[in-house]
């Protein structure tokens, strides 16, 4: 965090992301870092960077694009939980 705000001067969350494949966990790898995005769980992205990807209101340059695989045993939006750290739990 302290390396990205030294660079960039603030830290941007680019992506927050919601997996579903439940065939993909921490013990089983992959030579494929971008499959884990996939993974059940929540990953986010951080830094300004992405390669391939340009957003409004993103600066258009950046030297950081860190990925997140966050273990979580519970999210929940607006009070609602809606992943319990195994599972989703949206009705």
């Amino acid at each position: 965090m302290d390396q990205i705000r030294a660079a960039e001067r603030e830290v941007w969350v680019r992506e927050l992301g919601f997996g579903l494949n439940r065939a993909l966990t921490r013990e089983r790898r992959l030579t494929d870092i971008g499959a884990y995005e996939r993974m059940l769980g929540i990953h986010l992205s951080l830094g300004a960077k992405h390669a391939l990807y340009t957003k409004p209101g993103f600066p258009k340059s950046g030297k950081f694009h860190v990925d997140v695989f966050a273990a979580v045993a519970r999210v929940e939006i607006d009070g609602e939980k809606v992943f319990d750290g195994e599972k989703y739990t949206i009705n």
